[in-house]
């Protein structure tokens, strides 16, 4: 049996195939459930009730805006995930932007987005 079937090889970062394909999973389903969240989000914004009573326009705009400002931060938030989904495709995943050091599995567990290891924020 080769080292990649046992899933010990690992990437630039240290990570072996099973914890690169576990957050990989990981990273997907996050994506999935953010672009499902962000359509409903729009949904919201794009809806205008016609001839509305005024206190009910107060509810309405209110919750739009809430829609817009939930919107733009899962809207960062897909691109940071799309970003790591694209660091795993050309091996550079798991990699510190600030420091070049591995960053913690246990790091990318709790934050699979993340770019740099919890002590270099």
């Amino acid at each position: 049996m080769d080292i990649v079937s046992q899933g010990t090889a690992s990437n630039a970062a240290g990570l072996t195939s099973e914890q690169v394909q576990q957050l990989r999973e990981q990273l997907v389903a996050l994506q999935s459930a953010l672009q499902a969240r962000l359509r409903r989000q729009q949904a919201v914004v794009r809806e205008a009730e016609p001839e509305i009573e005024p206190l009910e326009v107060a509810e309405q705009t209110r919750e739009q805006d809430d829609a817009l400002t939930f919107s733009q931060h899962d809207s960062e938030l897909l691109s940071d995930v799309n970003y790591a989904l694209r660091k795993i495709e050309d091996g550079s995943y798991g990699v510190s932007e600030a420091s070049g050091e591995p960053i913690r599995f246990e790091r990318l567990r709790a934050v699979p987005w993340a770019r740099t290891d919890s002590d270099e924020i």
